[in-house]
């Protein structure tokens, strides 16, 4: 039996993810589209009439495309190149009512089985709306489910799928529209290459959806187009005039209102000219400082547990001195030096979520296009930006909701130089080495939140030139619809946390994981046996002899003559050859440092007491005595990180989102020539302003 393909349907924030994780839970999968970088989220879920699959669709406000993700979903629906649905489960924010009747409209007349799923319920209290989901129901003849904080069991929303799986449930009313319109597409829709192009659907009723499909297939006919201008069906004015009179019908009939909601009168504070940057700088500062204070009790029990791991390795593999170099330095070394930072990836997208869901980061993308409009881009930029301090390849995709090409292009090549959570391990580990001991955990947080804004800080004056200079983009107005504040939805925040630290578990146990076995091999080998008959001539013990023939072998290896060759080139940024080589191996992914100083310092004869890789960096010297690291040095190589281009899923993501690979090598061309200029200005700044105050 063929499991049906239901799909989730709505405007954005309407709570369709919610809904998809209530009704999935655990029984998820995320791909791409066919032919588009697109995120597919997919589910499965168990009816009582039998299994079926459940497709997350992007949020939309129409079926009239102006925007890649807005395009995949009229594909969908039309079954344009795949499977078209079964049935339609409808996502309608009841606090919005009109605006997500305008899309149910068009919903409606592809004549698919329908359920419509009611959230934000919860909220019409406070909103002081009063809503009658059983007049809708009746008005519109399909089922209405209410899903919410108050009535959050998928019970009744799989009972009402179900039912409308077997009956066929369709809405029954409709916009109507002028007789010479309803002929015109009945027209389009009777010929007969028409009828092979959509012979899926039944009846169009909305021919721009029509126009767009043509447009976009591989069915070039430029007759059929030229026939829907003719007949004037691309004018909006008609189809609009109807759909907004039959959503202000439908509305009245079901929700009254009353005052504004109390809720509101937050966006004084939150949204004032002043106070808003101000309390939003203080609510990144609290999140920064929270992450780098909360979770050191759980980094370092995941640091103890892994230095047991080690010592165990060590001692039940010292008859196999190769092997338990691999295993205790290669391994644990270099992949357990980047789970030690799980704890803090959890907490930022902790965070982030809540924001999210609380309805306070609409907040914010206001108050960033007063900050964005001078370089060419809008409050709406700030949503694929906001994404890539998360990841850069999500905040990538997210640009596609930018309806202007050159912008879009633009805040694709800038949204990379935000920090994303790659970054954050090499923060936390050379400011918690560094400036923690030091100047103390309050300055700590602070530094944190700074390396968080550099990216920003310097993205502006980028998006400057590209779009003024380089691309001359037009200006696009801003337009944003602020969601009303609300409790987080915890069961959705639970799993965008999971999701967000399962991939970077899954990161850190595969790329890094292979990674740091190339990077072992190339440290290890070759070994050769005249370095220990020269280091035996000299007067050392066991144990110090031990840690010099090491040194000198990491010395000799593949990794440390090409770190030594190379290493003039990062000589003017205060690098010596191990951190060097760290540089070079982290450009396929930032985080690799972390593994491969894991390696490089298993062994220093500094600090023969030395267990993590913290108090090995701390004691590391050059052959002079004088520390590799200093506060010049660690901040130059912090800026280098902040904006350095060290991503190849990002390059290849940038260069099918733009369809050019020239774009891709621009981007990291420019980002680290900038993270050079900007390390090397950082490290002599500091210098000099040290010789100053001295």
């Amino acid at each position: 039996m063929k499991e049906a393909l239901v799909a989730l349907v709505g405007n954005p924030n309407t709570g369709k993810s919610s809904v998809f994780n209530t009704l999935c839970g655990m029984r998820q999968k995320i791909g791409n589209y066919p032919g588009v970088t697109i995120d597919r989220k997919e589910g499965s879920l168990s009816l009582s009439s039998g299994p079926c699959r459940v497709l997350d669709l992007p949020g939309t406000y129409s079926l009239r495309p102006n925007s890649p993700d807005e395009e995949v979903v009229c594909r969908v629906l039309l079954g344009d190149g795949g499977e078209r649905p079964d049935l339609l489960v409808y996502i309608l924010d009841t606090t919005n009512l009109r605006r997500n009747l305008f899309l149910l409209s068009q919903v409606g007349e592809l004549g698919l089985p329908l359920v419509i799923c009611l959230t934000m319920s919860d909220m019409l209290k406070k909103s002081s709306i009063e809503f009658d989901s059983t007049r809708l129901e009746n008005l519109l003849g399909v089922p209405v489910v209410r899903l919410d904080k108050e009535h959050s069991s998928a019970a009744d929303l799989q009972e009402a799928i179900a039912s409308a799986l077997k009956n066929k449930a369709r809405m029954r009313s409709l916009p109507e529209y002028p007789s010479s319109v309803e002929k015109a597409i009945q027209e389009f829709t009777d010929h007969p290459l028409h009828r092979t192009r959509f012979e899926a659907v039944s009846r169009i009723y909305y021919p721009e959806l029509a126009l767009a499909a043509v447009k976009g297939s591989s069915v070039r006919d430029d007759s059929i187009i030229a026939d829907l201008r003719e007949k004037k069906l691309t004018a909006p004015s008609l189809m609009l005039s109807a759909r907004y009179n039959w959503s202000d019908r439908i509305a009245r009939s079901v929700e009254k209102r009353g005052s504004p909601s109390p809720s509101y009168r937050l966006d004084r504070l939150f949204t004032h000219r002043w106070m808003g940057p101000a309390f939003f700088v203080g609510v990144m500062t609290l999140v920064f400082q929270s992450i780098y204070s909360w979770a050191l009790p759980l980094m370092d029990a995941i640091e103890l547990l892994l230095g047991m791991v080690g010592e165990f390795c060590q001692s039940a593999l010292q008859s196999t001195p190769m092997f338990a170099s691999l295993v205790n330095d290669g391994i644990v070394g270099g992949v357990g030096s980047v789970l030690v930072f799980v704890p803090q990836i959890a907490l930022l997208f902790l965070f982030i979520a809540i924001l999210e869901d609380s309805g306070y980061l609409a907040r914010a993308a206001f108050l960033m296009d007063r900050l964005l409009s001078w370089t060419g881009l809008n409050g709406r930029a700030f949503i694929p930006m906001l994404s890539s301090f998360a990841c850069a390849v999500p905040g990538v995709m997210a640009a596609r909701v930018l309806p202007e090409p050159r912008v879009r292009m633009a805040t694709i090549l800038i949204a990379p130089l935000m920090s994303c959570s790659a970054r954050l391990p090499v923060y936390l580990l050379f400011i918690g080495t560094f400036i923690e001991p030091l100047y103390g955990p309050l300055l700590a947080g602070l530094a944190l939140f700074f390396m968080h804004t550099v990216g920003l800080i310097v993205g502006l004056p980028v998006a400057y030139i590209l779009n003024r200079k380089i691309l001359k983009s037009p200006v696009v107005p801003f337009i944003l619809e602020l969601p009303p504040y609300r409790l987080p939805a915890w069961r959705n925040v639970f799993f965008r946390v999971y999701e967000a630290t399962k991939k970077f578990v899954v990161r850190a146990g595969s790329v890094i994981f292979a990674l740091s076995i190339v990077i072992w091999a190339l440290a290890y080998f070759p070994r050769d046996a005249a370095v220990a008959e020269e280091l035996k001539a000299s007067a050392l013990d066991a144990s110090s002899f031990e840690l010099a023939l090491e040194a000198r072998y990491m010395e000799e290896s593949y990794l440390g003559r090409a770190g030594k060759a190379i290493q003039p080139f990062f000589a003017p940024l205060g690098y010596d050859w191990k951190l060097t080589v760290g540089v070079l191996g982290a450009f396929p992914a930032r985080e690799v440092i972390i593994a491969t100083l894991g390696i490089l310092y298993a062994a220093d004869v500094e600090d023969e007491e030395a267990s993590s890789l913290r108090s090995r960096l701390a004691s590391s010297r050059h052959a002079d005595g004088t520390p590799v690291f200093t506060i010049p040095v660690v901040a130059g190589l912090l800026v280098f990180f902040a904006l350095c281009s060290q991503c190849m899923s990002t390059l290849v993501t940038v260069g099918k989102e733009l369809r050019s690979w020239r774009w891709s090598l621009f981007l990291f061309t420019y980002m680290t020539v900038l993270a050079y200029i900007g390390g090397f200005a950082t490290k002599r700044g500091l210098e000099l302003l040290g010789g100053l105050v001295s």
